[in-house]
Parts: structure tokens; C-alpha cells; sequence
């Protein structure tokens, strides 16, 4: 017997199980940055981390996150017809002649060309209360998405679990399979009476008398051969093969693998369908969720662009295999390199010395001014343009902001008389807003000055030396800095 199967649409399956009309629902592990996505809008960018959530009618739609959506056949739908109905038609007798045995078998045409009226006119009014409900549950199915907009998702499951036409109306549709009746008993018997009138040659061969007369007369007949018979009867024999094939035409259809079966077996298949995608239904349904999680190695940025596959199961009610739809581009989740570059300002709190030849006040009982090292600089916090690079460890708030292991090299401006410009490092942790503004703060490491060959500040100034000498060498200290990235 051929098999019938019903295609639904089906959510979050996996490959070669069996089809689940409401899968498990996926849940992002980091729910903390989560981004709201709508089918009507496309385009919106992040940064990653991100958990992309969604609204959709889980009653109508299946979506899927990036995923091709499989449809798997259903259950064997002609099972469920009943085979019980036998036509009616006289006893089974031994005939004695010929005419008698045709006589039956136009019985048995005729007693079964009522039954087949009632067969069809019964399976006829099943069908036709199965297309008016499943007119009206698709128009209940396609509404419930304004429901969805003004209620929400308890809205809609309110809906569903109150009206009578998920109710009462579906079980009183799937129950109309008790009203339906197959043909297959009905074929077999018309099938039986065209091997009947086949092999009437075969058993009736000659006449079993002697025929004077008019041979067709009711006292002739009933002996007559084949040949004989065939003469009186040839117009109601040949009536009769007709009606026979005539009746197999019309009852084909209604046998249990016919065409009207298969079709009525696949609306109760969807109407079926429709049953446990409710049953299945909650509130979590309504959300489906899609992760993408930052885990960048090295100096490169990756970007996922999310799509939605959604397939409308409104398209079954009209004999439709359901299609899925791409929406691409809803959401761009873009994961940043770890590392950046920032410059700015730093400021170190190493001491910073600029020594000089003083003019000093001469001694007591002098008139003539003395010569002394001295310093005209003591500066404890020293300012430097710095360019920083920054190693991302941690962020917070939607990566408003972040915690960073940096690194800087900044250029230390002095004059000769400071020892010369040199390079200065800073190394530490910094605070970044917005990844645009850093504050860094730690490991300060420049040059200090100090004056060379023994000399102090306040000795006096030797005739032979005209520049103070100085030498300098590289210092810890703390420093700190806030610098920019490039806009």
C-alpha cells in the first residue's frame, strides 16, 4: 500500500530525527549583552560579545539563526482509515444456468452502485467540513500575529488556549476520520463481478437442452450456451461490463491510497500538525536567540553578519511545501582587536633638574659676586608626549569600558644643562571609556640629572668651567597619562 506523508515545517531539528513541531528553545550562555533585533529592521552594528534576540509568532513561524531548515516526513496518515465498509449484495449461490449467473452479477452492480452514492456523498460532507475548518483556522493562525503586537506573547498563548477553533472545532475536525469510508472492500467486490462476466464462456459453454422455438423466451434462456445466450443478452452483457469498469473509475479514488484519501489524510495530517505546535507552545517560544562570542587571537578584528531563516507554516494549508526566507544583515557583530593605539599626554614624578651658573652674592666683606652651581629647575611632576599601546584584559557595560595592560614610549624634552632629551617608558594598567579615552597609570622610567665631578649645587664655580657638568641615568618613579585614540 503506498504511503502518505504530510511535509511540516519544523524548527531546530537535527539531521535524520524525528520532526518536532516545537524544538527545545535556545538560550545565549552570556545574557548580558543582549542586542534586540526586528525582521524590520537590517544594518544595526555592534561589538561582540553579543546575543542577538529576536521576537517572532513561534504559532506561525519557524526561524532558525544561520541554519538551513529541514523538513522530515511525517507519520503514516492512510493508517488511520477505517476498512470496515462491504457492500451489500445477495448470498452467495451456486447459479444453474447461465442467465442466472449474470442476473446475479447485475444485482451485485446495481446494489453496489448505491453504495458507492453513499460512500461518496459521506466522505464528500467530511471533506468539505474539513475545508471550511481549515479555512478558518488558517485565518485564526494568520491573525495571531496583530495579537503578538498588542499582547505580546502571553497575548497570543491566551488566544490559542481559550478559542473553541483550537479547541472543540480541532477535535471535532480530527475526529471526522470515524466519518470516512474507504472503497477498497467495494473495488474488490466489482473486481470479482468483472472476472465473473470474463469467465462466462468458460462455464457455460453449450446449451444444456434441447431449444425450440424462440430461444430467448424465459423457458429457452435459462439453457442456452454462450454463443446462443450471447445472441439475446449481447446489449445488457456489454451494459453490464461498462457499469463494472464505470464503478472501478469512480471508486478508485476513495480506496485507501487513492487520490481523495491521500488528500483527506493530508489535511487531517495538517490539521494534525497544527494540534502539536500548540500543545508545545510557551512564552519562552516567542524568542529565539543567537550568539556570537569575541574570542580574537592576535592584532585582527572579526565581524559575523547575522541572518534569520524563517519559514511561514501558513503555507501549508495551501498544499504548499513551506519555503524558507533569508532576512540577511539584521545585526553585524563586529569583535575588536584586543590590541589599540593611543597618544596623548603622560606625566612623570621624576625629578627633573636644570642646573646653571649663578651669579651668588660675594662673601662677607666682598664686593665682587661669586660664581655657584645652582639649579633653575626643580620640577616633581614633569609633563611628555607619550604613544601608548594598549592589550585588552576586560570590558564592562556594553564595552563602554574596558581594562588594559599598556605600554608607552614618550619623548622626555631637555636642554644640555638637563642632561638632554631622552626617550621615557610607562608601563601599567589603563582605564578606557568609550575605547576612545585612556587613563593610564604605573612603572614611570626616565632619565634624572645630576651634576658630575663631585660638584653640589651651591659649590662654587672653578675658573676653568664655563657650562655646569652633568650626567644623568635612568630613574623608576610613578607616572600616569591620558591619551586618545585616532577619531
Amino acid at each position: 500500500m503506498k504511503k502518505l506523508t504530510l511535509l511540516v515545517l519544523l524548527l531546530f531539528c537535527n539531521p535524520g530525527s524525528h520532526a518536532q513541531a516545537n524544538p527545545p528553545v535556545f538560550r545565549c550562555k552570556d545574557q548580558r549583552h543582549i542586542i534586540k533585533v526586528s525582521l524590520n529592521v537590517s544594518g544595526q552594528s555592534v561589538e561582540g560579545p553579543a546575543c542577538a534576540e529576536i521576537t517572532i509568532n513561534a504559532l506561525r513561524y519557524n526561524a532558525d539563526s544561520g541554519k538551513t531548515v529541514s523538513y522530515t516526513g511525517g507519520v503514516n496518515l492512510p493508517s488511520i482509515f477505517p476498512s470496515s465498509f462491504s457492500p451489500g449484495g445477495a448470498a452467495a449461490v451456486t447459479p444453474k444456468s447461465l442467465e442466472e449467473k449474470f442476473n446475479a452479477d447485475n444485482r451485485v452492480l446495481t446494489d453496489s452502485a448505491n453504495q458507492l452514492i453513499l460512500i461518496e456523498g459521506k466522505n464528500r460532507t467530511s471533506g468539505s467540513n474539513l475545508d471550511k475548518y481549515l479555512a478558518v483556522l488558517k485565518n485564526f493562525i494568520v491573525q495571531t500575529d496583530d495579537t503578538l503586537n498588542t499582547g505580546g506573547a502571553p497575548g497570543v498563548l491566551a488566544a490559542v488556549r481559550s478559542s473553541p477553533i483550537t479547541n472543540a472545532q480541532m477535535d471535532t475536525a480530527l475526529a471526522s476520520v470515524n466519518s470516512w469510508n474507504t472503497s477498497d472492500e467495494f473495488v474488490s467486490t466489482i473486481q470479482r463481478v468483472q472476472a465473473d462476466l470474463n469467465s462466462l464462456p468458460l462455464l457455460f459453454p453449450s446449451n444444456t437442452a434441447t431449444i425450440t422455438g424462440d430461444p430467448c423466451s424465459d423457458a429457452n434462456i435459462v439453457h442456452l450456451g454462450w454463443n446462443d445466450w450471447l445472441k439475446c443478452r449481447d446489449a445488457q452483457y456489454k451494459l453490464a461490463q461498462l457499469t463494472a469498469s464505470s464503478l472501478l473509475a469512480e471508486a478508485n479514488p476513495w480506496i485507501s491510497d487513492g487520490d481523495k484519501a491521500v488528500q483527506f489524510a493530508r489535511k487531517l495530517g495538517i490539521v494534525q500538525f497544527w494540534k502539536t505546535t500548540i500543545a508545545g507552545l510557551s512564552v519562552e517560544s516567542f524568542t529565539k536567540q543567537a550568539e556570537v562570542q569575541c574570542g580574537v587571537l592576535f592584532n585582527r578584528n572579526e565581524q559575523d553578519i547575522l541572518k534569520l531563516i524563517i519559514v511561514d507554516r501558513a503555507q501549508v494549508f495551501d498544499g504548499q511545501t513551506p519555503q524558507p526566507q533569508i532576512k540577511d544583515g539584521l545585526l553585524t557583530v563586529t569583535c575588536s582587536s584586543p590590541f589599540s593605539i593611543s597618544a596623548g599626554a603622560a606625566f612623570s614624578t621624576i625629578h627633573n633638574f636644570q642646573f646653571a651658573i649663578i651669579k651668588s652674592a660675594p662673601p662677607a666683606g666682598g664686593t665682587t659676586s661669586v660664581n655657584k652651581f645652582g639649579a633653575t629647575s626643580d620640577s616633581r611632576v614633569n609633563p611628555y608626549p607619550i604613544a601608548m599601546a594598549h592589550a585588552r584584559l576586560r570590558d564592562w557595560n556594553n564595552n563602554r569600558y574596558a581594562l588594559h595592560f599598556s605600554f608607552g614610549v614618550g619623548a622626555s624634552v631637555k636642554g644640555q644643562d638637563s642632561g638632554g632629551s631622552s626617550p621615557e617608558f610607562l608601563t601599567g594598567l589603563s582605564l578606557s571609556f568609550l575605547r576612545t579615552i585612556y587613563l593610564t597609570g604605573g612603572l614611570d622610567v626616565g632619565k634624572q640629572s645630576q651634576l658630575a665631578g663631585g660638584f653640589k649645587v651651591g659649590d662654587t664655580v672653578p675658573t676653568d668651567i664655563t657650562s655646569p657638568p652633568v650626567s644623568s641615568s635612568y630613574k623608576p618613579g610613578f607616572g600616569f597619562a591620558i591619551t586618545f585614540t585616532k577619531p
